[in-house]
């Protein structure tokens, strides 16, 4: 924090507070919120353009849109950018994007399905100080800004606090798509909009005192895919399908979904595993691999068409663990397939964490009566199904935004307060106080800055610790 407030220009400031927040990110340590972050580089922002901000404030007049949703990238695949297109799609007048970090409107517009001329994007190479002064003009235009940003865009977060500060009156809603982790952002909002009972459940670590209100995820079910499934074996034979990000399935504190798997494998040897998603480094997948040869198939991430197609192949999906894949659980539900989980690290996203099971033994039950088509296991499943399709419609979720903007939060559904998650993952993770995981990204800092970060750090925390050591390593493993 000492290297953000000492940074002689708005550049520098960002890159390290940006560093920081990854930092805090990757390393749960029950710090979900810090506002000096922003507030640090908010200060710089002000003082290197502080002629236009008041020539900004001078010409605040009513804004002539509603709706902004600010973003730091989007996706053609995951629940983050479904959730900020169905929210756009479901205003009542034509609502805008703002996405820093990508520079090509045609692209932006088509992943959100939105006209190129609703979207506004940055120049790249702009300097730190003319990008918050785009997005701070952009925003002033609206009379609503929903933040949809990464945990460590503290330029989208530092813009929207300026925004802010220039006309009071602008309203600041924050997706909490991060539900589970640090980030940026938070202390600018008027209101938190939750998707989650995880996110729920950290209100008070965050420090939101009626600032909440529950949202949900919006799943959209659509019709049969036309595209062809990718190759998967003998099609003879019945296959269980899961797929999510490769770190969701990295075993934890005891927590293994290839040792559930392989319980299954044993009691069904009719079934199949497909697994998507995987890297080549991913250990925990070779024993499977080894033990059941062509009954395992495990791949790279795959289109959203064919992943579709082999979702309605299968004959039960499994969702991610100890990591919940968030979206495409409940999204399998939707779909009418048999699905199976277990209770892990992280739940609370949808109501089919009804179909979790207990333990091991309650896992392969249920994949085991799934596969002999026991009716009791048919009722339940389509059951929770129909609530899904209540709770999750994309109608469902926009009516609880446009309930806010009239005054009225939504409170946590009983489903989901019912079973409230666990709130200490860092325990879980493994992760010591001081054990730390530097960032995968450098958010910009030459080798240098990284290095003037280990030699802070180690001033600190001294040579022998192993949080110093791992630093150090990280900034000195390349040359200048």
């Amino acid at each position: 924090m000492a290297l953000v407030q000492c940074a002689d220009d708005l550049g520098t400031a960002l890159a390290y507070a940006e560093w920081l927040a990854f930092y805090l990110c990757e390393n749960p340590c029950g710090i979900y919120r810090q506002d000096s972050i922003e507030l640090t580089v908010l200060q710089k922002a002000w003082a290197s353009n502080e002629a236009v901000w008041e020539e900004l404030h001078q010409a605040a007049g009513q804004p002539d849109a509603t709706e902004l949703h600010v973003a730091t990238f989007v996706y053609r695949s995951g629940g983050h950018s479904q959730l900020m297109r169905i929210l756009m799609q479901g205003a009542e007048r034509p609502a805008h994007a703002l996405v820093s970090a990508m520079s090509s409107r045609d692209e932006v517009s088509q992943i959100l399905a939105l006209s190129p001329d609703q979207v506004s994007t940055l120049r790249p190479g702009l300097p730190a100080a003319l990008q918050i002064e785009a997005m701070v003009r952009v925003m002033l235009r609206h009379k609503v800004v929903f933040l949809h940003i990464h945990p460590h865009d503290v330029t989208s977060a530092v813009a929207v606090r300026l925004a802010k500060r220039l006309r009071p009156s602008l309203k600041v809603f924050f997706v909490n798509h991060a539900d589970h982790v640090f980030s940026v952002g938070i202390g600018a909002a008027d209101e938190v909009l939750e998707i989650s009972a995880y996110g729920w459940g950290l209100q008070a670590s965050r420090g939101l005192v009626d600032r909440g209100t529950f949202i949900g995820l919006p799943i959209e079910v659509s019709g049969v895919s036309s595209s062809p499934a990718a190759r998967v074996g003998a099609a003879a034979l019945p296959f269980m399908l899961t797929g999510g990000a490769s770190y969701k399935f990295r075993p934890v504190a005891g927590q293994s979904l290839p040792r559930s798997l392989r319980m299954v494998l044993d009691a069904l040897p009719e079934l199949r595993l497909v697994v998507v998603g995987a890297g080549s480094k991913d250990w925990w997948w070779w024993s499977l691999r080894l033990r059941y040869g062509d009954r395992v198939q495990v791949m790279k991430s795959l289109p959203k068409a064919q992943y579709k197609a082999l979702l309605e192949q299968c004959a039960i999906y499994v969702d991610s663990h100890p990591w919940s894949s968030g979206t495409a659980f409940p999204e399998a539900v939707m779909a009418g397939r048999p699905v199976a989980a277990l209770w892990g690290l992280v739940w609370g996203y949808s109501v089919a964490d009804a179909l979790r099971a207990a333990d091991e033994t309650e896992f392969v039950q249920a994949c085991t009566q799934i596969i002999s088509g026991e009716l009791a296991m048919r009722q339940r499943q389509e059951s929770v199904r129909l609530r899904c399709m209540a709770e999750h419609a994309p109608a469902t979720v926009r009516a609880r935004v446009d309930a806010l903007l009239l005054g009225h939060r939504s409170p946590l559904p009983q489903e989901l307060s019912a079973h409230p998650p666990r709130l200490d993952t860092e325990r879980h993770r493994g992760l010591a106080a001081r054990s730390v995981l530097p960032p995968r990204k450098k958010a910009g800092l030459s080798l240098a800055q990284l290095r003037a970060i280990s030699g802070a750090h180690r001033a600190t925390f001294g040579w022998f610790d192993i949080s110093s050591l791992k630093l150090w390593f990280y900034a000195w493993r390349q040359p200048l």
